[in-house]
C-alpha cells in the first residue's frame, strides 16, 4: 500500500459487492434476452454499447489517438476472441441455468493459472494452487456433473 494514499476498505468492499451484483444481473438478463433475440444481435448490441461508452468516456482525454492501433493484428485477434467468448456465453445460457453457468465461469482463474504456469513458466506458489483447487472443488459442488449431462 502507498503510505501517501489513504485506503478506503469500506469503499472497496462496496464496489466489489456492486460489481458482483452487476455480473449477476448481466448473466440473468443475458439468459432472458438470449431466449428472445438471436445471439448475434445480442452480441452486436453489447459491443455497440461498449464502443459508444468507451468513446464517450475516453475521447475527451485521448481524441483521435484513441483510434490508433499499435498492433492491429493482435487487437483484431483479441476482439474476435471476445466476440467468440460472448457468443459462447450467450449460447450456453440457453442450455444451462445461471447458477451453473456462473460456477463454470469461475473456473477462469484455474485456467489462467494453469496456462501461466505451463506456457509462460510463471511460478505459482503452493497457496495459490490450494486456492485454485478450492475454487475447482466449489465449482464441482455447484455443477455436480453427471455422465448424462455431457451429451450434445
Amino acid at each position: 500500500m502507498n503510505p501517501n494514499h489513504p485506503t478506503h476498505v469500506g469503499r472497496g468492499i462496496a464496489l466489489a459487492v456492486l460489481a458482483t451484483l452487476c455480473f449477476a444481473l448481466l448473466d440473468t438478463t443475458s439468459q432472458y434476452i438470449g431466449a428472445a433475440v438471436p445471439v448475434i444481435m445480442v452480441i452486436w448490441v453489447r459491443f455497440l454499447v461498449q464502443t459508444l461508452l468507451t468513446l464517450g468516456l475516453l475521447w475527451p482525454e485521448r481524441g483521435r489517438g484513441l483510434l490508433v492501433a499499435h498492433r492491429p493484428g493482435w487487437q483484431a485477434l483479441r476482439g474476435l476472441i471476445m466476440v467468440a467468448c460472448s457468443g459462447g456465453a450467450y449460447l450456453s445460457l440457453q442450455h444451462v441455468p445461471v447458477g451453473e453457468f456462473t460456477a463454470i465461469l469461475m473456473l477462469v482463474p484455474l485456467t489462467v493459472t494453469l496456462l501461466a504456469a505451463r506456457l509462460l513458466r510463471e511460478r505459482v506458489n503452493p497457496l495459490n494452487w490450494l486456492l485454485v483447487a478450492g475454487g475447482f472443488a466449489g465449482a464441482l459442488i455447484v455443477v455436480r456433473p453427471k455422465g448424462s449431462d455431457f451429451t450434445f
